[in-house]
């Protein structure tokens, strides 16, 4: 939310993103949250994972503009499962 805030205040349009990311070492599934830029196009940044751009590993589920949507959807969020499944 920090990032986003920051981001919004130097011009630059941001959303905060809800989802997973998976660990690909570990095959573990996380729910997190990362920021979404647009300089351009739309850009993700994760900084609580030191990842820029970050788009590897993640499944975004909730794209918010002000937090509303996040907070609302969260239950859902916790509830869900995924499964590994090597191909």
């Amino acid at each position: 939310m920090l990032l986003a805030a920051l981001l919004r205040a130097s011009g630059i349009p941001a959303r905060v993103v809800a989802g997973l990311l998976y660990v690909n070492e570990n095959k573990d599934i996380f729910i997190t949250a990362w920021v979404s830029a647009y300089t351009g196009t739309w850009i993700f940044a994760d900084l609580s994972h030191d990842c820029f751009p970050a788009w590897r590993d993640r499944i975004p589920l909730v794209l918010d503009d002000d937090g509303d949507k996040i907070h609302r959807h969260a239950r859902v969020i916790g509830r869900t499962s995924v499964t590994y499944v090597k191909r």
